[in-house]
């Protein structure tokens, strides 16, 4: 069975996978994976694109209230870092979509199926094309 961590990490790409353009959300993703690539490496037909990272992890203790004792609690980053690929000059629209579609995926179950206390967003920063999601979750281990 797998960890805790890499559950969640594939309850949020599974998430992020749904992103269809239907419902609420504006755009339609063709790439979705754990393995991040260069945007310079990849063709047109990849874009929008996400990718679901692992990125560090703390643990420190957790005071159970009820019962006795205390558990460990972990909080580690997942990085979604997203590109964007525009050539009419849409590129603010583009990234706006993307942003919006992502905490409206990942934030829909901030349990990630039950598994965690919580998941945040942390930050989101953007530069020429791409963006990087950072939420924080925590899990009682």
């Amino acid at each position: 069975m797998a960890d805790k961590t890499e559950t969640i990490l594939e309850a949020i790409q599974t998430a992020v996978e749904g992103i269809d353009g239907t419902g609420d959300y504006n755009l339609s993703l063709a790439t979705v994976s754990r393995r991040l690539k260069h945007w310079a490496t990849m063709r047109n037909n990849e874009f929008p694109a996400a990718f679901v990272l692992y990125s560090d992890e703390v643990f420190e203790p957790f005071a159970m209230t009820m019962g006795a004792g205390s558990k460990s609690q972990s909080v580690f980053t997942v990085l979604i870092r997203c590109y964007v690929h525009v050539s009419d000059g849409e590129l603010e629209t583009q990234i706006t979509s993307m942003r919006q579609d992502v905490l409206r995926a990942v934030l829909d179950d901030e349990t990630q199926g039950g598994i965690a206390i919580e998941t945040r967003p942390s930050s989101i920063s953007v530069m020429e094309g791409w963006q990087g999601n950072e939420f924080k979750v925590a899990v009682i281990d």
